[in-house]
């Protein structure tokens, strides 16, 4: 039997989980030094944009392909 949350209740997850989140990392930047957690968003930032240049999409496939998710998850929300 599937579960009702309302769209409120989501929502007010998501933010506590986000503030989490951000007061983790202000933490992290705080007990670390520049040099190691700029060289590790590095290797983040790096790693997202190879994989975006193997998916071989124009600009315009990605959006599209974006703005049909956007679609599936929200079937009711008109544009």
């Amino acid at each position: 039997m599937k579960k009702n949350i309302d769209a409120a209740a989501i929502r007010t997850l998501n933010n506590k989980d986000r503030m989490w989140f951000v007061k983790r990392w202000a933490e992290y930047v705080k007990t670390h030094s520049d040099k190691e957690w700029s060289e590790q968003q590095n290797i983040i930032i790096n790693s997202q944009l190879q994989s975006a240049q193997a998916t071989n999409l124009t600009p315009e496939q990605y959006l599209k392909i974006k703005e049909a998710g956007k679609s599936k998850r929200h079937p009711n929300r008109r544009s």
